[in-house]
């Protein structure tokens, strides 16, 4: 009789494994990917295109709802959801993070990155491991580091070659690197929100601003601003984040299937259409009359700003990581 409640109790137990394999392999799992950025935006258009291959590369057992625009809150709210496992991903400017951790302030110093291609070197390597660990025990799971191109000063009055012409210029920031950097080249660096940038040009409570050829077009600022001069100052990525608490909901072969379509499918395709549309972005801030300034050396400008970047570098704790970043 004993052997026999031992061999019943070792029957059931295979069973129930098998039936959990059977289960987790039938059931769907219907995650949410939320962005405060328009259905337009390369982002969303990279998330629209990304989830449809998600749901194939996994046979049907993934997939994702998207929302827009805000529509599940700003970007606080949204990354609050995410770390209780109600959204399952976002993208959001790797300088928001600077809240959870400090060290993400490596991303706002200036001139930390020479190009698109040195920030990927760094984010792809050892540094982006050791950045994608800082946000583990917030319940974060970083997988990617979409393009967000360079930022370049915008001015009313004159165009921008050298640090001379920045000389007394009122310039929107926002962020406290930001305004160092820029009082650092000779500016006066004054954080103003975004949404009252337009009349802030307009009225003159500012000469000048800095952001990306899209930003330029969507907030208008061609209309107000003549001279685009391409200082490169800040080449900020996004950050594409995932829920903890959903990346360990999901079996292990669904874990490699997301990560690994984030990896190659959305990241390259983000990077493509972001990259698609700067350029139709520059087209267009020619055509609406503004004028786009090349500037052969940019040492002056990355020298000048030499003091903020290790300043801040030190302060924030990853000085080391600056000094290796610049061999790569």
């Amino acid at each position: 009789m004993k052997k026999y409640l031992i061999l019943l109790l070792a029957v059931v137990c295979v069973f129930s494994v098998i039936s959990s394999e059977v289960f987790a392999k039938e059931k769907v799992f219907k995650l949410k990917y939320a962005g405060v950025l328009p259905a337009d935006h390369p982002v969303s258009q990279s998330a629209a295109i990304w989830a449809e291959k998600l749901e194939k590369m996994s046979d049907g057992r993934v997939t994702v709802d998207l929302y827009y625009s805000g529509s599940m809150g700003k970007s606080t709210e949204v990354i609050e959801y995410i770390q209780q496992g109600t959204l399952a991903f976002s993208v959001a400017s790797s300088a928001f993070f600077s809240s959870f951790d400090k060290k993400f302030d490596i991303f706002s110093l200036p001139y930390l990155f020479k190009d698109k291609d040195h920030m990927y070197r760094a984010v792809n390597g050892e540094f982006g491991k050791y950045m994608n660990g800082l946000l583990a025990d917030d319940g974060l799971r970083i997988l990617g580091y979409p393009d967000s191109g360079s930022r370049s000063v915008y001015t009313k009055e004159k165009p921008v070659f050298t640090p001379e012409d920045m000389t007394g210029v009122k310039i929107r920031v926002m962020s406290k690197v930001a305004v160092n950097s820029m009082n650092a080249l000779g500016a006066n660096g004054v954080p103003i929100p975004w949404g009252e940038l337009y009349t802030s040009l307009q009225t003159g409570v500012v000469d000048a601003a800095e952001n990306n050829p899209p930003s330029i077009i969507a907030g208008k600022h061609y209309e107000v601003c003549k001279y685009y001069s391409l200082t490169s100052h800040f080449r900020t990525p996004d950050i594409f984040i995932m829920s903890e608490k959903v990346y360990q909901s999901l079996p292990e072969d669904l874990q490699k299937i997301v990560v690994d379509s984030i990896l190659n499918v959305f990241m390259p395709t983000q990077q493509k259409l972001f990259a698609e549309a700067t350029q139709d972005s520059i087209k267009k801030i020619k055509e609406f009359g503004m004028e786009i300034n090349e500037i052969p050396d940019l040492t002056p400008f990355m020298t000048l700003t030499a003091p903020v970047r290790e300043g801040v570098a030190k302060d924030i704790g990853m000085y080391d990581w600056v000094k290796k970043i610049e061999k790569l």
